[in-house]
């Protein structure tokens, strides 16, 4: 029955031009005006965290066409997690970009967030209920920084860690900073950065690091918890797809569907494509991590 009404609501939606600004719209006033009724519509909700390009889209991308499934439109970092810090460049907040000092950077937003996430709480039940769904996924690259303050805050949180070899994902996200680096030098050279590549990859190797350690500490206090490997998921996309659909309570075999079982695992061009002396600075950062999660001998 349940199925049926998500059904119909988000039909409904579809006849609407631009629905997700409004959809978005009208979560921000339920959230304000009507909490206590959309904090109970969230039960249960699913957090996909880990660096960016480590596999969270492979997967999203089944999870979409998925009835039961509500995912949440972007990542949600500037109206939900990271009001007023994110996107750093705009905002300009009197701190460094997350990626650079991130416990400084997270001290700055628990600060700011005088709410302590309830705000976010509602407005993802409020989501959820607008569109209808079982569950709710929020995807986003920052929010394993905040992991313990949701596992806090939120009721039976279930958290999907994304993982790819620290060597690409460092040199991914560093090669993306360097060019928003490139666009506005002096607002990052303001806030302690250095206007070089090798530094940058330094910081997001000690961030990925960080990030890492940050989102594994909390796998024992989260109600449900699950890596999810770039690589396995390569190798072969339906054993990985089965776990997540175990985790959501969903039909086995949905997420195939359409997929090859074998993707194309893009890790050795990445790694082809850095330098000595770049992945020197990985290794001296990062080793211990990678060491422990078999990227390293």
């Amino acid at each position: 029955m349940e199925i049926k009404v998500s059904k119909k609501k988000r039909r409904i939606w579809e006849y609407i031009p631009e629905k997700d600004r409004y959809i978005e719209g009208l979560c921000r006033r339920m959230a304000i005006y009507i909490p206590n009724f959309t904090e109970v519509k969230l039960i249960k909700p699913v957090f996909f965290v880990g660096f960016n390009n480590s596999g969270k889209s492979m997967i999203l991308e089944g999870l979409k066409r998925q009835e039961s499934v509500v995912v949440y439109p972007d990542e949600g970092n500037a109206d939900l997690w990271f009001d007023g810090f994110y996107p750093w460049m705009i905002k300009q907040p009197n701190v460094p970009p997350i990626w650079c000092d991130p416990d400084k950077f997270i001290q700055s937003v628990l600060e700011n967030r005088k709410d302590e996430f309830k705000r976010s709480l509602a407005q993802l039940g409020a989501y959820l209920w607008l569109v209808g769904g079982d569950n709710i996924i929020n995807d986003s690259g920052m929010l394993g920084a905040l992991l313990p303050d949701i596992i806090d805050k939120f009721k039976n949180p279930r958290i999907v860690h994304f993982i790819r070899d620290g060597r690409v994902a460092c040199y991914l996200s560093a090669r993306r900073e360097w060019s928003n680096i490139m666009r506005l030098p002096d607002r990052y050279k303001s806030a302690g950065c250095e206007i070089n590549f090798n530094f940058v990859l330094e910081k997001m190797a000690s961030y990925w690091s960080w990030t890492i350690d940050r989102i594994s500490s909390m796998e024992k206090s989260v109600y449900k918890y699950i890596e999810i490997r770039y690589e396995d998921i390569c190798e072969d996309y339906s054993e990985q797809a089965t776990r997540i659909e175990g985790l959501l309570g969903i039909q086995k075999g949905v997420l195939k569907n359409g997929m090859t079982n074998k993707l194309l695992n893009m890790n050795s061009v990445v790694l082809g494509d850095m330098t000595e002396s770049q992945l020197e600075i990985v290794y001296r950062v990062a080793g211990r991590q990678l060491k422990r999660l078999g990227y390293l001998c």
